[in-house]
């Protein structure tokens, strides 16, 4: 069996349906990320479909992977193995995919630097190694336990942090096949002070970050960021384009999404273009939420997971059309669905179906699977 592409045909108005969830098959965790292994690679076998990898910072604060199989159906989600003992102790984590078998991770150590870990996944998912690491000569102190990291591709790893002085800094790393990394370049002093940040790739060698400026403005810049060189501030969105804009998350499908909440505590998703203009917003469909996470889930639908003010679960998908400048929201949770939460995250995997990574009530990782319904 092949993957199957993530460009399903959504003709009808979708429903959000709960499909499964891992139960109690997690401890307590924090700094929780999840990622897909697959998507639309040829090159995966029957063992690894369905895939996913959460990273997260166990009981002990130690950084703990979890390899994680929704099954075709959808009706299970299997915990397959994980890194056992092998993790250090961490306080900050941000993690993207490299290939099928490998994933990396950006990391503030507990002495306060940021380090990249890369990890080999065997096929059937039940071994989590250590595969290579930066060195100690390319790790650096940052300021805060917020990081990205994204591949450009499977040599190429991007990480944005604030350094000690808290200006952005974005970081370019290569990384070979036996995990080797080295850093290779950087922004300087080109970043400006932030108090938040999130990052997709736009292109090979390009980045968009979404930033919070010091004076609170949500503004998105594209950052040149070529193989082995260094990194330069390519343009930027006007301050006057977003207002308020805090919990920043982003993704990419035919445009770049951006999700924040606004000054009034409300859910709301901006629309870009590549050369950063802004084409459009949710207006006000968007409810209440303290915390936001965004997937593109095909080219022109996207799913939010957000926890609202009441604590309380909530899964959403959204719709761009070229021609219409407000995203159309199609679907939400049903209350039955909703659950108490702390952190969200949310993944993309097959078919219409995606995966959020939640802190539960109780403060364990839960996944929970969805599925996009027609009509």
């Amino acid at each position: 069996m092949t993957a199957q592409s993530l460009q399903f045909p959504i003709t009808g108005l979708p429903g959000t349906l709960r499909k499964a969830d891992s139960g109690n098959q997690a401890g307590v965790a924090s700094l929780i990320n999840i990622v897909s292994l697959h998507l639309n690679d040829p090159d995966v076998q029957q063992e690894q479909f369905g895939m996913m990898v959460t990273a997260v910072r166990a009981n002990n604060g130690r950084i703990k992977l979890i390899v994680w199989r929704l099954s075709e159906d959808g009706n299970t989600l299997e915990r397959l193995g994980d890194n056992g003992s092998s993790g250090e102790p961490v306080n900050g984590i941000a993690t993207a995919r490299l290939s099928i078998q490998r994933v990396v991770t950006a990391v503030r150590t507990n002495q306060g630097r940021l380090k990249l870990i890369v990890w080999r996944i065997s096929n059937n998912g039940q071994t989590v190694e250590v595969l290579g690491e930066s060195t100690a000569d390319d790790e650096f102190p940052i300021a805060s336990s917020e990081l990205s990291v994204v591949t450009m591709n499977g040599g190429q790893a991007v990480t944005v942090a604030r350094d000690a002085n808290n200006r952005l800094l974005v970081t370019n790393w290569s990384i070979n096949q036996e995990g080797i990394v080295n850093q290779e370049g950087d922004s300087g002093s080109a970043g400006d002070h932030v108090t938040e940040f999130a990052a997709t790739r736009l292109a090979i060698g390009r980045l968009t970050v979404a930033v919070r400026t010091a004076t609170g403005r949500l503004v998105l810049q594209n950052w040149a960021t070529p193989p082995g060189g260094n990194v330069t501030l390519i343009d930027s969105s006007s301050p006057n384009d977003a207002g308020d804009g805090r919990h920043i998350s982003m993704t990419l499908g035919s445009e770049i999404v951006t999700a924040v909440r606004t000054r009034q505590a409300n859910l709301k998703l901006i629309r870009w273009d590549g050369g950063l203009q802004r084409l459009g917003d949710s207006a006000q469909q968007g409810g209440r939420a303290s915390r936001t996470a965004i997937t593109s889930m095909s080219s022109d639908l996207y799913m939010t997971a957000v926890r609202g003010n009441d604590g309380l679960l909530a899964v959403s998908s959204w719709r761009v059309r070229p021609e219409e400048t407000t995203l159309q929201k199609l679907s939400a949770t049903n209350p039955s669905d909703q659950e108490s939460i702390g952190e969200v995250a949310i993944a993309p995997l097959f078919n219409g179906r995606a995966v959020t990574a939640v802190e539960d009530r109780d403060g364990r990782l839960k996944l929970i699977a969805w599925e996009l319904t027609l009509a």
